[in-house]
């Protein structure tokens, strides 16, 4: 099982939490909401979705795991902007068609035409 990488992961994600919003982040923290939604946020937005991804990357294969591992960021901007209304930037909107269409170009075969 994958748990010595994905103990990294969750390690490397509080460390980049702690630079950018500093140790204030314990100041106001509400003890009865973290026990609310934090273990259901924790464990689907945390610990599940990298488990299951590693878990079902060999059956997918090399190429639809990438895919998938790629398209992942313009997926969740997509759905950002209807369900919580959030406002996308020009360069969020402009990264994402980069990431699409370095998918595309990727996976697109050039034939070779015979004149």
């Amino acid at each position: 099982m994958h748990t010595v990488p994905l103990k990294y992961l969750v390690l490397g994600g509080l460390m980049a939490i702690l630079v950018f919003w500093n140790v204030r982040i314990f100041e106001s923290l509400s003890w009865r909401l973290e026990l609310c939604f934090g273990l259901f946020v924790g464990l689907f937005g945390t610990i599940l979705p990298p488990l299951l991804f590693s878990k079902g990357f060999p059956s997918l294969g090399l190429g639809r795991g990438s895919i998938l591992a790629a398209i992942e960021i313009p997926v969740s901007i997509g759905t950002a902007f209807p369900f919580l209304r959030e406002q996308i930037p020009f360069t969020q909107v402009l990264g994402c068609l980069c990431i699409i269409a370095g998918i595309v170009f990727h996976n697109v075969r050039f034939r070779k035409t015979a004149i």
